[in-house]
């Protein structure tokens, strides 16, 4: 069901005790196996940061930040954001990315809530993009991403 934690855990129980008519293919196993163990380091790294996000919000100089990362990003990204919506035409579900910034406002890590054929197009730009200098760095911030054709 694309649940890769509950998977994972399923995974520890059967350890290498996989069924071949359940699974057809040891190969296939290993790469279901690989894959929870990666989506579910990734979806711990998002509930992270999204803590660190809120932590930041709590602030007023955390606040500004947001207030004027959401500014920049507006105006650097729309019509980036016209062209990945139009190219990619399809999944386009809203998400959220959270993105770490170092000291002078460079995109550090991506993280983003779930898969949207919107969100690779975006990562390019979004790596030589410069913002505003955060207050602290390694500073994380969540963008709502609302999709529209």
């Amino acid at each position: 069901m694309k649940d890769a934690e509950v998977a994972q855990k399923m995974f520890e129980r059967i350890g290498d005790n996989w069924d071949k008519e359940t699974w057809r293919t040891r190969k296939y196993f290993d790469q279901c196996k690989v894959w929870a163990a990666y989506a579910t380091k990734i979806s711990q790294e998002i509930k992270a940061a999204s803590l660190i996000v809120d932590q930041n919000l709590q602030t007023e100089e955390g606040r500004e930040y947001d207030g004027k990362i959401g500014e920049e990003f507006a105006a650097k990204f729309a019509d980036t954001m016209r062209k990945c919506v139009q190219e990619t035409g399809r999944n386009l579900s809203n998400f959220d990315l959270l993105l770490q910034f170092g000291s002078r406002g460079q995109v550090e890590t991506i993280l983003s809530s779930h898969t949207s054929a919107v969100g690779p197009c975006l990562y390019g730009k979004l790596r030589e993009t410069t913002f505003s200098s955060p207050p602290k760095p390694e500073y994380w911030v969540k963008i709502e991403m609302e999709i529209r054709p």
